[in-house]
C-alpha cells in the first residue's frame, strides 16, 4: 500500500467514524425524546 493509498484509506476510515458517531448521537436524541423535531424514522 502506497503513502496516497494509506492516506486515503485514513481519511475514508475517519469519515466513516464521524458519520457513525452522529448518527448514533441522533438515534439517543430519539431515543430520550430531546429532538421533538427529529424526523428520523
Amino acid at each position: 500500500m502506497s503513502h496516497e493509498q494509506a492516506k486515503d484509506f485514513l481519511i475514508k476510515l475517519y469519515e466513516q467514524m464521524l458519520i457513525r458517531e452522529a448518527t448514533y448521537q441522533e438515534l439517543l436524541r430519539h431515543e430520550w425524546g430531546l429532538d421533538p423535531g427529529s424526523t428520523l424514522v
